[in-house]
């Protein structure tokens, strides 16, 4: 009897409970919603497929199947716009590295890390190692213009010791600019030294080689260049202002006194009247004058007639009154205005006539426009040409 009254006295064992499908039905739903207060597409990713899993234990429970479902398909949107994020700022670091001068390799290095972290997303691969290996040159010659300038110093030292009183000093300063490239730098240097070893030929030798790459980016931007790109032709620099194909439209771009003595205070008559571009004196002046003075005959057959009735002259005339030198007009002025920035400082005569009878229009170096006109025998003005080149096979002569 004992035995029976303890028995009785002993705790039933806990039956386990279980949270009801509606209970865990809402808990998951205020998960799936918690996304509006988070910010990281990390975080946010994870918060979803969580409220996909609580979504799946409640099973059959309302829509809690297609929830989960939804909830797992958020997850791997938002998975992938972060793929996206991390891609394009990868994309910019890796652009503004190719702008960058000093911090380029820096840039490199953040665009490569971000590319690693994307794994095989797109051609991140790729482009982790080209930024890693862009990186990697950078930093060595980085590490070989940080010898060089120890170099130098350490032989500056030196020089300072031994020859304070030679030339040699200075001529090995100016081998040191000229195997890193330095060559203003060099020709000081040889300079100093005047006729010491051979400092004169090797002055020669730097300057022909500069002349040759001069030469040849002028040939590539008369075939190539596009406008805004300046170059020379005849005995002037001209200003890209626009290309069809081979042909190119351009403008005098740096305008002094003391070189353009024939295109300096012209006016654009010699008789005040009212006169067309047609039957000007300037007109004349610039296609008789400037065009046998200023260029020589192989230039001459580059130029292209422009026709000198038509407020557009990038293409070669066909028809009617043409000039093989001319101006601006006020149309095209208007339509290369932006490409012209660097062509001010001087007031200008421009093709139009000036609303005002007995005017033509001028652009001022105040970079405005006189529409009204100045008077045609105004003499304080200058001139900036404008002819059409012919470039096809002109990279030929370059050769020749």
């Amino acid at each position: 009897m004992a035995e029976k009254k303890a028995a009785a006295k002993k705790p039933a064992a806990k039956k386990p409970v279980y949270e009801s499908q509606e209970s865990l039905y809402a808990k998951a739903v205020i998960k799936m919603n918690e996304d509006a207060v988070i910010v990281q597409h990390a975080y946010k990713a994870e918060n979803y497929r969580r409220a996909a899993a609580m979504f799946e234990l409640v099973g059959d429970y309302e829509d809690a199947a297609e929830l989960a479902q939804q909830c797992y398909r958020l997850a791997d949107e938002t998975e992938e716009e972060e793929r996206v994020l991390r891609y394009g700022k990868a994309r910019e670091k890796e652009e503004k590295a190719l702008e960058s001068k000093e911090g380029a390799g820096y840039e490199y290095g953040k665009a490569a890390e971000l590319y690693e972290g994307l794994g095989d997303y797109r051609d991140s691969a790729q482009r982790a190692k080209a930024c890693a290996d862009k990186k990697a040159s950078i930093d060595r010659k980085g590490r070989l213009k940080h010898t060089a300038v120890l170099t130098a110093l350490g032989l500056l030292v030196l020089g300072a010791v031994l020859f304070v009183l030679s030339g040699m000093f200075t001529y090995t300063i100016g081998r040191i600019y000229e195997k890193a490239n330095w060559e203003d730098n060099a020709i000081a240097s040889y300079e100093k030294v005047g006729t010491l070893l051979d400092a004169e030929e090797r002055i020669a030798g730097i300057q022909a080689r500069k002349d040759a790459r001069a030469s040849h980016n002028n040939y590539v931007n008369l075939a190539e260049g596009e406008p805004g790109k300046e170059c020379w032709f005849g005995t002037y620099k001209w200003l890209i202002l626009d290309r069809q194909g081979d042909y190119a439209l351009m403008m005098l771009t740096n305008f002094t006194i003391a070189e353009h003595q024939d295109l300096w205070h012209i006016p654009y008559n010699t008789e005040q009247t009212e006169v067309s571009w047609l039957d000007s004196s300037l007109r004349e002046h610039l296609n008789t004058v400037v065009l046998q003075n200023d260029f020589t005959d192989k230039e001459r057959a580059r130029l292209m007639p422009i026709s000198a009735e038509t407020t557009l002259q990038h293409l070669p005339a066909e028809s009617g009154e043409t000039d093989y030198v001319s101006l601006l007009t006020w149309t095209e002025m208007n339509r290369y205005k932006k490409i012209m920035n660097k062509c001010g400082g001087i007031d200008y005569w421009l093709r139009t006539a000036g609303t005002v009878p007995g005017t033509a229009v001028v652009f001022s170096a105040m970079d405005r426009v006189i529409r009204t006109g100045v008077p045609v025998s105004a003499e304080e003005l200058a001139v900036r040409p404008v002819i059409l080149v012919n470039t096809a096979g002109i990279m030929d002569e370059e050769e020749a």
